[in-house]
């Protein structure tokens, strides 16, 4: 069995969350400041 490579080579875990975040600041006016965890969202 061969392994493949790595998607990201210098991030050794990543964490795919389906959440609408960007509907609470829209929605509640909280803004949820996920850069601390380097999250990235999709515009929508």
């Amino acid at each position: 069995m061969q392994a493949k490579a790595p998607m990201y080579p210098n991030e050794p875990f990543l964490v795919f969350w389906n959440a609408p975040t960007t509907q609470c600041r829209l929605r509640y006016k909280v803004d949820l400041d996920l850069n601390t965890f380097h999250i990235v969202t999709n515009a929508r």
